[in-house]
């Protein structure tokens, strides 16, 4: 069983580069623990605080895209605490 803080989430750059792929294939071959869900890092990110709002209430079509990561990877740690993969110590 991994803690929470054992377990890694990589924040993927924008297309094209690689550099996020390279790096989770790195840690899979080092056998460490990663979520399957990715955070896309998007502008949206950036721009929304300078609004006063997070990125979920920020008008740009790419909000969404950006705020569903961060469903996808709550539902994820919710999945696997469920399952007793995930403990909080």
């Amino acid at each position: 069983m991994h803690g929470a803080s054992e377990m890694c989430q990589a924040v993927r750059p924008p297309g094209p580069s690689r550099s996020g792929q390279e790096a989770r294939e790195m840690l899979i071959a080092e056998k460490v623990p990663l979520f399957e869900s990715e955070i896309r890092r998007l502008v949206a990110f950036e721009r929304a605080p300078l609004e006063g709002v997070i990125v979920k209430d920020y008008d740009d079509p790419r909000s969404s895209v950006a705020w569903l990561g961060y469903q996808q990877l709550g539902q994820e740690i919710m999945t696997q605490a469920e399952q007793g993969r995930v403990s909080n110590g």
